[in-house]
């Protein structure tokens, strides 16, 4: 079953579906573009694209119809009575679409978006393989960023090799803005790197991920550069602690809040958990963050098939900060740890 008939069978409506945002339409037609629509009914699926990507489909897209983004495609859109939207869409993207369907009614549905979601949550063998080699390629940038890790390089230096690392080595691009931050700069989860250099005992934590093939990996890493003091290796065992008991709990049709609590907990009872402020986790796949959440508000439950990532971490203001994260793809019973970089610190 494809996935736009899987759709279909979820939402059970006779209503005609438009698929605006560039994520739905690649997940559900396999095929990347900054622009088009896709429209299902009851008995079709038209993907229109304009002339930049109109061949290329043509190629590469088989579960659906492609066709001109012309007027003609918009005379069958009208044709639908009813026609639900995405509820992610602003106003102005409502709006706009719906000059171009009257006299269809177009209506933002909450449903079709978390029916598209869900159905990203649970990925499929094809998915897990890109995400796989997307990990491997990561944790490739992070054995190659120990050499230039010293004194006197700066956070900008490091993010940017990380980046262009991943790049030389088949990656389309950072899968999101990377993290690279030193000594007191740790303290902000997700600081921006800027010219402050490494000094002697920082703490370096590090989040970075590839986007190959479309999908996205997710990591974070804290070293040491020189020695650090004795509450640095406190809160790093703290939270390594914190993050192989979240680990310890994960498999399918656990709550994502009981994932979140596991962690938490380990950082309260040791003193810290006033300064771990965000989620331990997140869903990733074409997007760096997807469903399911792991947090303390989450009410959903994890399925096989979900990959989540597990990152608590600890953050001293005007300190320092450690963040350790891996991601796992979801099974059963428990879940396979798709990071394999070093997290265990080696004790004197």
């Amino acid at each position: 079953m494809t996935r736009i008939e899987r759709l279909r069978n979820a939402l059970a409506t006779e209503r005609g579906l438009l698929i605006e945002t560039a994520v739905s339409r690649q997940y559900l037609t396999e095929f990347a573009s900054s622009d088009g629509l896709l429209l299902i009914t009851p008995t079709r699926a038209v993907l229109a694209m304009d002339s930049r990507y109109l061949e290329a489909a043509s190629a590469a897209v088989t579960d659906a119809e492609v066709v001109p983004y012309d007027k003609a495609f918009f005379e069958l859109v009208k044709q639908c009575k009813e026609l639900l939207c995405e509820y992610t869409l602003s106003y102005a993207q409502v709006a706009s679409l719906a000059k171009q369907t009257i006299p269809a009614e177009l209506i933002p549905s909450r449903e079709l978006s978390d029916a598209v979601s869900q159905m990203r949550a649970v990925k499929d063998a094809k998915e897990l393989a890109r995400i796989e080699a997307a990990q491997e390629l990561t944790d490739a940038a992070f054995v190659h960023i120990q050499d230039h890790l010293r004194v006197g390089v700066t956070e900008r230096q490091i993010a940017l090799e990380l980046e262009f690392f991943m790049r030389k080595n088949g990656a389309q691009s950072a899968a999101f803005d990377t993290i690279a931050l030193t000594g007191a700069h740790g303290s902000m989860p997700h600081g921006v790197p800027d010219d402050r250099p490494i000094q002697n005992g920082d703490l370096v934590t590090m989040d970075f991920g590839a986007r190959l093939d479309g999908y996205c990996s997710d990591m974070t890493r804290t070293v040491a550069v020189g020695t650090p003091d004795a509450q640095a290796l406190e809160i790093y065992d703290v939270v390594l602690a914190a993050q192989t008991a979240a680990l310890s709990v994960i498999r399918a049709g656990v709550d994502c809040k009981a994932v979140d609590e596991a962690a938490r907990a380990v950082i309260r009872d040791a003193g810290y958990g006033d300064y771990f402020g965000h989620a331990t986790g997140h869903g990733v796949g074409l997007e760096v963050h997807e469903a399911p959440g792991l947090s303390p508000r989450s009410t959903a439950v994890l399925q096989e098939g979900n990959v989540v990532t597990v990152e608590p971490g600890i953050y001293l203001p005007q300190k320092m900060g450690v963040r350790i994260e891996d991601f796992v793809f979801v099974t059963q019973n428990g879940c396979k740890n798709l990071t394999h970089s070093q997290k265990e610190r080696k004790k004197a």
